[in-house]
Order: structure tokens, then C-alpha cells, then sequence
């Protein structure tokens, strides 16, 4: 019994050995094929980490490159921005320039019509100066026919002066009525108190017709009277050299007449002893004015040249620039427009040789007002002007 009992005790000792054994052995298949997958999940974690490794090496040289594509790019991008720069500079140089061009044309064209304005302006003075000429030619002839004239005149009325003494010497004793039948009705000569002496024509005991008056200063007058006043065609001489030769009405300079002095030449109208009517007046420096004139002064249209060369054509009141009119300076600036004493006043257009331009309202020579400036470069400044000052 004991030894069954062993014997059974051995063999269920044995089975479970055996079990125990199988159970390990499995155990260890399990490991080993865990192991095996490990190792394997180790070398697939190997050949990952290399395939990572690599593609971390591929993945920074892809940045390396696209940082160098993005620093290209921003270079790109900042070229691209000096290109629009450059293209925006060359825009505005190019539109200055075709804004200067344009000026440059419309300046060439203003150029080519005040040149064509200054030819027929020249054209039209040297027209002017033929006619002022053949004018003082016909003038010089005719004054100088009349005081050829008159020196005949004066010699005739010598001689008649010689005969009637004469006569009047030989019928001293004769009776008054016959001697009033042979003198002539009109007497000869005649000297004042206030010392001055006529030869000439009398009526009345006044001269009347042709004759000569000298005063004590040297002052002579040669020419036609009527009823003791100076009438007709004649000439004064004054002391100083100063001359007169034309018409008169009751003893004033009236009509038309020349006048020469040192201080200037004078040929047109008069009325009452003042230049009067269209007329030419030249002075020793060059200043001239050829217009209307009205009591002695530039009065209506004319044009007044200054010795700087200076011009003004246009309306005149009382000696003065009043109304409309055209300036221009020696330089080549120019003004159009209205005048009021002398000055830009109201509206009109200032042209300069420097490019600017300005057309508005003026007042006392200066842009005031509502007005437009052009610059040499083209900007334009469009409201009130004060001053000559731009203020919005």
C-alpha cells in the first residue's frame, strides 16, 4: 500500500513535472517568439529610426532650402519693391518731363507767337517810323516853306515899311486928305509901349493878316492874325530854342502842330496850348508815346515805351494806366489784363519767364483774390490769393 502510494505519488509528481515542463517550454516559445518580434520590432525600430533619421536629414536640408528660397524670395520681394520704386521714379520723372516737354511746346509756341507779334510789331514800327518820318519830312518842308515864305513876307512888308516912309516923307506938307488917299489903308509897323514891335498887317491899329511880333525877351512870332490875336498858320520861337510851327485859334496853340525843345518833341493835336487829340511825343532818353491825348495828358489809347525798354499798350486816364492793357518787360515777362493807376488791378494774367503763370484778380500789382498759379512744374494752385500769397 505504501508502495502504491509512493508509486502513484511519483507519477502524479512526474505528470506535473511534465506538465510544469511543457507549461515552461511554451512559456519559453512565448518569450523566444516575444523576443523574436521584439528584436524584429527593434530592427523595423532601427531601420525607422533610420528611415527617420534620414528623412529628419532630408526634412532639414528641404528647410535649409526653403529658408534659402525664402530669403530668395524676400530678396526677390525686396527688388521687386525697388523696381516699383524705381518704375514710380521713373513715372514721375517721366511726367515731369512730358509736363516739361508740354511747356517746352506750348513756351515754343508762345516764343513763336511773340515772335511773330514782336515781327509784326517791328514790321508795324518801322511802317510807323516811314510814316513819322515822311510825316516830319512833309512837317520840315512845310515849315520850312513857311519860313521861307515868311521871310519873303517880311522883306515885302520892309520894302512897303521903306516906301511909305518915303511917301509919307515927301507928302509930310501935303493935306490930310490927300494923303489919306495915297498911304495904303493899312499900316506897316508898330511899336508898343511894353516894348514890343510888330511888322505887318494892321486893322484897327491891331495886327490883322500876315506879320511878325517880336517881344523884348527875344520871344518872335511869325504867322497869320486876325483882329490883334494869333489866328491861322504860324511859328514861335522861344528863347530857350524851343519852337512851335502849326495852327492857332484866338491866340492859343489849337490844331495840328510840331513842337521841338530840349526837353522833348511833340507832333499832333492842341487845343488851348495842350497836346489834344492823337499825337507823338519823344523824349531825349528813349521814352515815347504815340496815342490820345487830352488836356495835356496821355488820355484813351495809346502805347507808352520806356527807355528800359519797358512797354505799355492799352487805355489810359489822366496821364495814368487805367483799363485794359498788355505790359511787357525788357526780360520777356508779360502782363494782360486790367489796370488801375499805373498797377495790375482787377482781372487779368501774369506770365513769367521763369515757367509761372497766374490768372485771377489783382489788386495794387499783386495776385488778390480768386485766382489759378501754374508752377515751372505743373502744380497748380486753384483758390484765394492774398497779397500775392496763395492761403487756401
Amino acid at each position: 500500500m505504501k508502495t502504491l502510494t509512493a508509486d502513484l505519488s511519483k507519477a502524479t509528481e512526474s505528470q506535473i513535472s511534465a506538465e510544469a515542463t511543457a507549461d515552461i517550454r511554451k512559456q519559453l516559445e512565448e518569450q523566444i517568439e516575444a523576443l523574436q518580434k521584439a528584436e524584429a520590432s527593434t530592427a523595423d525600430a532601427e531601420k525607422r529610426y533610420k528611415e527617420l533619421e534620414f528623412e529628419k536629414i532630408s526634412a532639414d536640408k528641404k528647410i535649409k532650402i526653403l529658408e534659402q528660397q525664402a530669403d530668395s524670395r524676400t530678396k526677390l520681394n525686396n527688388i521687386i519693391k525697388d523696381q516699383k520704386k524705381t518704375i514710380t521714379d521713373l513715372k514721375k520723372q517721366l511726367a515731369l518731363q512730358t509736363a516739361a516737354a508740354q511747356k517746352a511746346q506750348s513756351s515754343s509756341a508762345e516764343e513763336e507767337d511773340r515772335i511773330k507779334i514782336l515781327e509784326a510789331e517791328k514790321i508795324s514800327a518801322e511802317e510807323k517810323i516811314k510814316i513819322l518820318e515822311q510825316q516830319a519830312e512833309s512837317f520840315s518842308a512845310d515849315l520850312k516853306n513857311t519860313i521861307e515864305s515868311q521871310k519873303k513876307i517880311i522883306a515885302d512888308l520892309a520894302r512897303q515899311v521903306a516906301e511909305a516912309d518915303e511917301k509919307n516923307t515927301l507928302l509930310q506938307e501935303s493935306a490930310s486928305n490927300e494923303t489919306e488917299q495915297i498911304l495904303p489903308r493899312k499900316q506897316w509897323s508898330k511899336v508898343y509901349s511894353d516894348g514890343r514891335n510888330y511888322l505887318g498887317e494892321l486893322k484897327d491899329d491891331l495886327p490883322d493878316g500876315l506879320g511878325m511880333m517880336v517881344n523884348p525877351d527875344g520871344e518872335q512870332y511869325v504867322g497869320e492874325w486876325s483882329a490883334g490875336e494869333r489866328n491861322g498858320r504860324g511859328t514861335l520861337i522861344l528863347p530857350n530854342g524851343s519852337s512851335y510851327a502849326g495852327q492857332w485859334e484866338k491866340d492859343a496853340m489849337s490844331g495840328e502842330g510840331i513842337l521841338i525843345s530840349p526837353e522833348r518833341k511833340y507832333m499832333g493835336g492842341w487845343k488851348n496850348n495842350l497836346y489834344d487829340g492823337h499825337g507823338i511825343e519823344i523824349f531825349p532818353d528813349g521814352k515815347k508815346y504815340e496815342g490820345t491825348f487830352r488836356k495835356g495828358q496821355y488820355d484813351g489809347e495809346g502805347t507808352l515805351t520806356l527807355p528800359n525798354g519797358t512797354r505799355y499798350s492799352g487805355a489810359f486816364k489822366q496821364g495814368l494806366s487805367n483799363g485794359k492793357g498788355i505790359l511787357r518787360y525788357p526780360n520777356g515777362d508779360r502782363y494782360e489784363g486790367e489796370f488801375k493807376n499805373n498797377q495790375y488791378h482787377g482781372q487779368g494774367t501774369l506770365t513769367l519767364v521763369d515757367g509761372r503763370k497766374y490768372t485771377g484778380e489783382m489788386e495794387k500789382g499783386l495776385p488778390h483774390g480768386q485766382g489759378i498759379m501754374i508752377l515751372p512744374d505743373g502744380r497748380k494752385f486753384i483758390g484765394e490769393f492774398r497779397n500775392g500769397k496763395f492761403v487756401k
